[in-house]
């Protein structure tokens, strides 16, 4: 009987512990996935602005490791790209997602899942006073890599909390079943 209440007990607290990880992580990537969402909106307005007044030139100034600005003509031909050096030879972007959306409602936005990768590309672009449209994109992690990335860290709480819980539940079978032992 000891055995079975140790088992059970054991049993509950790693499904409660495991549940919570994963609840927690969710709500977590959700969470800083809006914030780095609304971050993009916010760099793409001041980009925008910076385009709006300087051009090109505020385009070749900027430093874009992180993140990708492409100014789009009216037609869907590819102005400038930060990542891109020979921008004649993309392809038109008239018919993606964003940049229909930005054209016919002033601002849009899409998100592109890299299976491969395991990466999703959020994409927000906006329509300038000109009729052309500035796109910002950048790599947003999925929750795959983060799993990836704090399984050990989260390996190591599980077989701590496992531990912590058989010891708990061992000392709390035996307080149980101590009264009904000491009958026989």
């Amino acid at each position: 009987m000891t055995r079975k209440i140790f088992r059970s007990i054991l049993l509950v607290a790693g499904v409660v512990l495991a549940a919570g990880m994963v609840i927690m992580t969710g709500c977590l990537y959700s969470y800083f996935g809006g914030v780095q969402e609304q971050q993009l909106q916010d760099e793409l307005s001041l980009a925008v602005s910076g385009v709006e007044n300087g051009g090109t030139a505020y385009l070749e100034r900027l430093p874009a490791e992180r993140f990708r600005l492409t100014w789009i003509a009216s037609d869907g031909r590819v102005l400038y790209d930060t990542q891109v050096t020979d921008v004649a030879s993309m392809e038109n972007h008239a018919d993606r997602a964003e940049i229909r959306q930005a054209e016919q409602e002033g601002s849009g936005q899409s998100k592109h899942l890299s299976d491969t990768l395991l990466q999703k590309t959020l994409y927000y672009a906006v329509r300038l006073d000109d009729g052309t449209v500035l796109r910002l994109a950048s790599v947003q992690t999925t929750m795959g890599v983060i799993l990836l990335g704090v399984l050990q860290p989260v390996l190591l709480i599980l077989v701590l909390a496992v531990l912590i819980s058989a010891l708990l539940a061992s000392r709390l079978a035996r307080q149980i079943t101590k009264p009904i032992n000491s009958i026989d």
